[in-house]
Formats: structure tokens, sequence, C-alpha cells
């Protein structure tokens, strides 16, 4: 996941890009708001991380200006110290999906992080009949149909879903628990070994594994996995 941090404190924002980057994600630096408008539009972001108080263009004139450049719904968290409601309204109505109050407790931004990305891409997504994930896979929800390029992948529904919802959630180290969740349902019986065999398979059938590009579905220690993009 690629992630544009607006922050003009140097000493929290090193400290937000190695604790994401530990994770795999790709963080892209601004200390000041002009800086990032003149960067505009930037290529592959999958959210953005605005601090208020940065030099040139406030947090919020940022925002206003993504949100009237950048049609595509892009999460955007407003990350600021100014916690009075009035504050919080301003950021909201501007367009901001979510707002952290200064000092930050880490594990709770990359959850709501985490949250806010799966809920825009599975809205984005919802209505459409044919999802064009990322070349060279084409997704059809309603026949549940995959291909690579143009060459039929026959998948089974479970696995459909389950890959599906990696490609939405690019990026992203994700849970076996989440994946039962998601793809199983919150209360089904099923058993973790249930998540690995079906993974070893998409693996297979999607040319996801290892050995492949441009994609990789890479175990994650502890956790599960994580579907990334590999150059």
């Amino acid at each position: 996941m690629k992630i544009i941090l607006l922050e003009d404190n140097e000493f929290l924002a090193t400290e937000l890009k190695v604790s994401l980057e530990k994770y795999g994600h790709i963080v892209q630096h601004f200390l000041c708001g002009d800086d990032l408008i003149a960067a505009l539009p930037i290529n592959n972001a999958d959210i953005y991380l605005l601090d208020w108080n940065v030099p040139g263009k406030t947090g919020l004139e940022v925002l206003l200006i993504l949100r009237e450049k950048i049609k595509e719904n892009l999460p955007v968290i407003f990350i600021s110290s100014m916690c009075d409601e009035e504050a919080v309204i301003a950021a909201l109505s501007a367009g901001a999906d979510d707002y952290c109050i200064k000092p930050l407790r880490l594990n709770e931004l990359f959850a709501r992080m985490q949250a806010l990305i799966r809920r825009v891409s599975q809205n984005r997504f919802k209505d459409a009949e044919i999802e064009e994930v990322h070349l060279p896979y084409r997704f059809n929800t309603k026949t549940q149909e995959a291909w690579i390029n143009d060459v039929h992948v026959k998948l089974t529904e479970k696995e459909f879903e389950l890959a599906l919802f990696f490609f939405r959630n690019k990026e992203l180290p994700l849970s076996r628990d989440q994946l039962m969740d998601n793809i199983w349902g919150k209360n089904s019986k099923i058993l973790t070994r249930t998540v690995d065999v079906h993974v070893a398979w998409i693996r297979k059938k999607l040319k996801i594994d290892l050995t492949n590009r441009p994609y990789q579905l890479r175990s994650v220690h502890g956790l599960g996995y994580r579907l990334t993009y590999v150059d």
C-alpha cells in the first residue's frame, strides 16, 4: 500500500514512516502542503494522512484540493492536535474519512487505516459486474469467473471470493481470522487449515506464488497473508 503523509513534525513523521514500512507499506512524506499539491497527481496512492498545521497550504486546504482534483474516492485521514469539535467537523465536512487526534496511538491509527481501505475498496467494487483489478487479472463478480489476460481460470466459489478479497486489499497484511470472517462468515466453524488449503489452490491457479510476477501471495509470520506487487 502506498501512503502519502503530510506532517511537518519530522520526529513523528519518521516514527510513522518506519512503523508503516515495517509492514511492507511505501510512505511518501511531505513537510509542506504546497509540495504535496505540486506533486499531484501522485500515482497509485492508496491513502492520505494529513496534518492540519503545516507550512504552506494547511492540511484542510490540501484536502479541499484533493477532493477537487482526485476524482477517485481515495481515503483521507486527518492526524492533528486540534481536538475541538469545530475542527473535527470542518475536516469531516471537507471530505476527510476519519480524524485522529495527537498524540497518536499507532496501533489504533493502523487499524483505522485498514478498516477504511477495506470499506472504500468494497464500496468501489460492489456494484461492478466486471472488475479490472490489476492487469493481467480480471474478475467478473456476477458470474464469479476469473481471467489471466484472456485465459480463463476455473475457481470454486470460495476460491473466487478469497482471491478477490486479496486483490481488493492488496499490500495489506490479512489475518486468518479476517479471512475466515469475510469469506466464510463470523459464525462459521471452519478450521484455519481450510484457509491455508484455499490459499494454496489460488496461489497455484492464479500463479501468485513466490516464483511468479507481478503479484505474490506471501505468508505473514504469525498472522496470515499479504498479496503484494513485485516489480
